[in-house]
C-alpha cells in the first residue's frame, strides 16, 4: 500500500468504506463481466499507481497526473463508479490539490497599489486634526 502521509481525514473515510465492502464480501461493479469497464478501471489503476508517493510529488509530474486524471474520467464514461476506483480515485484528487497549491505558488501576483501620496497625506491630514483637537481642548480648560 502506498504512504499516506499527508492525506486528510477523507482518505481515511474512503478505506473504511472499501475495507467495510470486503469484510461484506461485496463485489465492485465491474465483476458482472462487463470487459471493458474493466480494462479502463485497471487502466485507471495503472496510471495512478505509476505517480510518485504524495510526498514526492512535483510539478514535473502534472503530464503524468493529468493523464492519470484522463483515464480516470474515461472509466466513468465507461460506467465505472467511484466505488470502482476506490481509494486511488482519492489519491489522485489529493495529488490535483497538491499541484494546485503549486501553481498558486508559482503565479506571480501583482501586488496591489500602496496608495501613493494618498496615505502619507491622509496621515498628515490625521496629525494635523490631532494637534487643532489638544489646541482646542488645552485652550477650553485654561478658559475653565
Amino acid at each position: 500500500m502506498r504512504r499516506i502521509a499527508g492525506y486528510g481525514l477523507q482518505v481515511f473515510v474512503v478505506i473504511a468504506i472499501c475495507l467495510s465492502l470486503v469484510a461484506l464480501n461485496a463485489q465492485p461493479a465491474y465483476a458482472n463481466g462487463d470487459a471493458e469497464k474493466q480494462a479502463a478501471i485497471e487502466r485507471a489503476h495503472e496510471a495512478i499507481d505509476a505517480l510518485p508517493d504524495f510526498p514526492d510529488i512535483t510539478a514535473e509530474h502534472r503530464p503524468q497526473v493529468e493523464e492519470a486524471r484522463r483515464l480516470v474520467d474515461a472509466a466513468y464514461e465507461a460506467g465505472a463508479t467511484r466505488l470502482d476506483l476506490c481509494i486511488k480515485v482519492v489519491e489522485l484528487e489529493m495529488i490535483e490539490e497538491k499541484l494546485d497549491k503549486f501553481v498558486d505558488e508559482e503565479e506571480d501576483v501583482a501586488l496591489p497599489p500602496t496608495g501613493g501620496f494618498a496615505i502619507p497625506l491622509g496621515f498628515a491630514a490625521g496629525l494635523i486634526l490631532t494637534g487643532s483637537g489638544v489646541a482646542l481642548a488645552r485652550r477650553s480648560r485654561k478658559n475653565q
